[in-house]
């Protein structure tokens, strides 16, 4: 008798363990997931509703992209000591810690902006320089981050989604791929790449600083690109008449946040 009313109060409290398990956000899996955060409590439930969930595991790395955009990648305000870059290795990229930022302006001045994830990338260096690189950019993770309320945000994101802008749908994936390279003072570069979107690609160039830390390598970029090079043609006066103020510019500004950790060093 003694035996069962044991097992009765150890099924008790099992029962009630997992009726009351905390089932963590996604911004709680972000902090988790990050490399000095995976000793907590929660990660095995985070990793299990990622791969459950496919939409959670975007907002998990939304959270990521909005933590970078707060600050927490401090390249621009690093010292001119930490400005190094590897003298030879390979880095990948690591999604969770990395985004970019886009802005969009319209004629009368009103801006929007927001962010994309990565999918994946690698920055290859030699004699102290970059010898080559690549990214994979997720467009299905366009978020607007100015508009705060949420049925005008959705109604933007889904715009942005639709064939009028980027149609993710058919072309989920942009890509980057550096073809030259001009190295400046410190660990600053002038970079010209193949930038692919809707299956277009043209030539961009742009600006990036890199931080050397700990074999973790950080960097901070712009590019400007000319969406009505890749067939992004609502609202271009490049290509309709008379819009007035619903004239939405062509050139999208995108600020770069890379975190990479060394993948392949040398011997």
């Amino acid at each position: 008798m003694k035996s069962q009313f044991i097992l009765f109060v150890s099924a008790a409290v099992i029962a009630l363990t997992a009726c009351t398990e905390k089932i963590p956000t996604a911004c709680e899996c972000h902090q988790a997931l990050k490399k000095d955060g995976r000793e907590a409590s929660i990660y095995p439930k985070c990793q299990e509703m990622r791969t459950a969930n496919a939409d959670f595991d975007t907002e998990v790395r939304q959270c990521a992209a909005n933590d970078i955009l707060k600050g927490n990648t401090k390249v621009e305000k690093a010292e001119s000591s930490e400005l190094v870059v590897p003298d030879a290795g390979i880095y990948a990229v690591d999604p969770m810690n990395s985004a970019l930022t886009w802005t969009g302006k319209k004629i009368t001045g009103k801006n929007h902006f927001g962010s994309i994830m990565f999918n994946s990338g690698n920055l290859e260096f030699e004699n102290g320089s970059i010898k080559s690189g690549d990214l994979s950019i997720d467009m299905t993770t366009i978020t607007v981050l100015d508009i705060k309320d949420e049925k005008m945000k959705a109604k933007l994101e889904g715009h942005l989604n639709s064939p009028d802008f980027f149609d993710t749908a058919k072309f989920p994936e942009s890509k980057f791929v550096l073809s030259s390279v001009e190295k400046g003072e410190n660990s600053s570069f002038k970079v010209k790449g193949n930038l692919t979107i809707k299956g277009i690609t043209q030539e961009v160039s742009g600006n990036i600083l890199l931080v050397l830390k700990n074999n973790q390598l950080i960097g901070g970029g712009t590019v400007t690109f000319d969406r009505s090079k890749f067939d992004v043609k609502y609202g271009s006066g490049s290509f309709f008449e008379n819009l007035g103020d619903d004239l939405i510019e062509d050139n999208v500004d995108m600020k770069i946040k890379i975190v990479a950790k060394a993948a392949n060093l040398p011997a």
